[in-house]
């Protein structure tokens, strides 16, 4: 019997160590719910940091990590009144704050960070916008009285960061001087909850303080008022993203008066750092007289749109790290009066606001600088008057709802290095995409007509050009994958499909109990709503696959899924795609390997469209020549016999040869079994004259039909046939087409 018990005792101790490693969290871009923060990602060995990196990866993703920190930490506050908490720690008359870290000095970082902050003002004035930075203090430095013993806080560098600003003239608002007054009648950051971030109150303060600056500029800027809100108090149970119970109460601040909320109209349309993707954008229909504001914030505003919103017309927030550096992007989808960056203390650090991307800003310059130009409308004109002119260049234009996507492909402005837009003499920049595009995101409401583009090349002569407006042709976003769909390469560094190729398939798994894949699907997904519309392919076979499929539902954006369905788990790639009603798409892929536990991809996905309503088929003039036992009747019934000895035929081939270099194009289609074929070629040879050949594959000497034909380069065909009857001595066809659809871009 004790040796029953010893087995037992064994078995228990091998569970509790191995099951948090089979539950262990496996998601690419997972954020803890204890001090978040995005969890480590998976290390690669050819790294030299993979053995401090795989400890990192270990102990973030362990199973039951949440649970096991809830647990210590509650053993540890009851016996010892001690915190263990990852991001919290006990200060003097049980205050609590953020982990103590060493003292900041001032170096290299800080000088880049105000360089940065520099050249964003300068972006912003150029284009006769204004901009403030604004400082917000954490809480050890206003309650410094209260930290634990022991604890040295230093935050000289602080002052010496503003003297940068100072220099560089960069028009900025600290709230650590003003809060400290504040907090010596008031607590503007809680005793214990929300260490990291101001409370309400702190907020309205800190904001009161933005908007008394930021109204020198702007004298509509109502001012904050307590009348403004509806304030009352709360209980907060537990500290943020954590289970430790404070049982506080905070302050709560409700504005009286109501807004729009427009942010569902925009969000989806987005492109947003994944790993901060806040967004919110209120709108009052009443208050024209009020500045738009585009605010780059962080977690000490986060879902606190009742502060800022009260002081403007418009009030768009993007969560800051590196979206600022991106600041570009959403200045001209906005056209913001005012941009606001607001940052914490604390997140003056790499993980936050890299160097490299600050250091490297890939914005355009101002073709005209607002602020040095007191006419600007004679300016432009006189601007434009001086620039050559050119041939009219094709703008592409995908409505995003309550935005517009212009594109350019780069091929037609080979030689710019700068690209705008001007529409109803107001400038707007184009700049160079993931895809190799000059875009811009664009209010929809932008006057299209009499549109013109101006070049700045690389010489630095300017030329101005008509604009020859034209609906998109599809685009298509980088893929989304589930937790379980992997390739050789970390997907984080994905860029753009047309620039990454991993080095094996995509490889769809499953890490649940029991669940198996029973078919590789192609499915269509609102993506506003998420419905689900309808399943386009259906399969369990391996091999290519290429659909056309013509849209049925009204323009708007889409996910192409691409998925491994199952019985309990499914796992899929998304394609966000947007598509137009009546439009044809292409989809091609190959299936490289089907079973219950692995479904796998090719390298080679491709989605596109043909930025036509419908294909434009049209019949090629087919002059066959027919090989001695190959006959085609009156209703284009092919029959392929042989008569040669212990010659057979084994399938159907199509495939095209280049009549001056005698040289094959790869196997458009091989038929093996009886049935419909139907697929797509895209000709990435060179063009020229071609002999297109059907022929029945055999051991000895093949049978066929083959007819010249002018191949187009980077050309889109459709090619489709019926086998009625296949025996190893004749084959016979019927139906058979093969016509061009589109001219793809290259």
């Amino acid at each position: 019997m004790r040796k029953v018990f010893d087995y037992l005792f064994i078995l228990l101790v091998l569970c509790i160590l191995i099951v948090p490693v089979i539950r262990m969290n496996r998601e690419h871009y997972a954020v803890s719910e204890i001090d978040n923060r995005v969890l480590a990602f998976e290390p690669e060995f050819k790294d030299k940091t993979f053995r401090d990196d795989l400890e990192a990866y270990l102990k973030d993703r362990i199973g039951y990590r949440k649970d096991m920190i809830r647990v210590y930490d509650q053993i540890n506050d009851i016996f010892a009144h001690e915190m263990t908490h990852p991001t919290y720690t006990y200060g003097k008359d049980d205050y609590v704050f953020f982990k103590m870290h060493k003292n900041v000095e001032y170096g290299d970082y800080h000088i880049v960070f105000a360089q940065f902050l520099k050249s964003v003002q300068d972006y912003c004035e150029a284009r006769g916008a204004k901009f403030y930075f604004a400082f917000e203090p954490e809480k050890l430095s206003i309650y410094r009285e209260y930290l634990p013993s022991g604890v040295n806080y230093n935050d000289e560098w602080v002052d010496a960061f503003f003297k940068q600003l100072d220099e560089l003239g960069v028009h900025y608002i600290d709230n650590s001087s003003y809060l400290q007054e504040q907090a010596k009648k008031e607590q503007v950051f809680s005793v214990q909850y929300d260490a990291g971030h101001w409370n309400e109150l702190g907020c309205f303060y800190g904001t009161k303080n933005i908007m008394d600056r930021i109204s020198q500029d702007f004298p509509s800027i109502p001012g904050m008022s307590f009348d403004d809100y509806e304030i009352s108090t709360k209980v907060a149970q537990y500290l943020p993203v954590s289970e430790f119970t404070v049982n506080e109460t905070i302050p709560s601040f409700k504005l009286k008066e109501s807004y729009r909320n427009v942010t569902t109209d925009y969000a989806p349309y987005l492109e947003i750092d994944p790993s901060h993707k806040y967004f919110h954008y209120v709108r009052y229909e009443n208050k024209a007289d009020l500045p738009r504001m585009l605010v780059f914030q962080g977690s000490y505003y986060n879902s606190r749109p009742q502060f800022i919103a009260s002081q403007c017309s418009e009030y768009i927030a993007v969560h800051n790290y590196v979206n600022v550096c991106n600041l570009d992007y959403y200045f001209q989808a906005f056209q913001p009066d005012v941009v606001l960056f607001e940052a914490a203390e604390y997140t003056f650090q790499e993980q936050y606001f890299p160097v490299k991307q600050m250091k490297e800003p890939k914005w355009s310059p101002a073709l005209i600088d607002q602020r040095e130009n007191s006419n600007y409308d004679e300016d432009l004109a006189t601007l434009l008057s001086s620039c050559e002119v050119g041939d009219s260049i094709s703008l592409h234009a995908q409505d995003c709802n309550q935005l517009t996507r212009f594109y350019i492909h780069q091929a037609d402005v080979y030689s710019a290095e700068y690209v705008y837009v001007i529409s109803d003499n107001q400038i707007y920049d184009l700049s160079l995409d993931t895809n190799g595009d000059f875009s811009a995101l664009l209010p929809y409401d932008i006057e299209r007509k009499n549109m013109s583009i101006v070049l700045v090349h690389y010489d630095g002569l300017m030329s101005v050009h008509d604009c020859n407006l034209k609906p998109a042709s599809s685009y298509v976003f980088e893929p989304v994958f589930s937790s379980n769909v992997s390739c050789e390469e970390d997907v984080s560094s994905y860029v753009s499909r047309k620039n990454f190729a991993p080095q094996s398939g995509y490889v769809f798994g499953t890490d649940v109990d029991e669940n198996r894949f029973s078919s590789f699907q192609i499915q269509l997904i609102n993506k506003v709503n998420g419905k689900y519309l309808e399943t386009i392919l259906s399969t369990t076979k391996t091999g290519k696959t290429t659909l056309k499929y013509q849209m049925k539902y009204s323009s708007g954006w889409y996910t192409i899924r691409l998925k491994a369905n199952s019985s309990l788990q499914d796992e899929y790639m998304d394609y966000l795609m947007y598509m137009e009603e009546g439009e044809c798409y292409y989809l091609s892929l190959n299936v490289e390997e089907v079973n219950q536990s692995n479904i796998v991809l090719g390298t080679s996905i491709s989605i596109s469209g043909t930025g036509l309503q419908s294909a434009s088929e049209h019949d090629l003039q087919y002059e066959w020549t027919l090989s001695e036992h190959t006959s085609m009747t009156a209703d284009q019934m092919i029959t392929m016999t042989t008569d040669v000895e212990d010659n057979r035929f084994s399938s159907a081939i199509l495939q095209a040869m280049n009549n001056d270099s005698c040289q094959y194009t790869p196997v458009i289609c091989k038929a093996s079994d009886l049935g419909e074929y139907h697929g797509f070629y895209y000709h990435e040879d060179i063009g020229g004259q071609y002999q297109l050949r059907l022929r029945a594959n055999s051991n000895i000497e093949d049978e066929y039909l083959e007819c010249d034909m002018e191949f187009k380069e980077h050309a889109l065909y459709e090619y489709s046939f019926t086998v009625d009857s296949m025996s190893e001595d004749c084959v016979q066809i019927r139906d058979f087409t093969f016509v061009e659809v589109a001219e793809v871009d290259n």
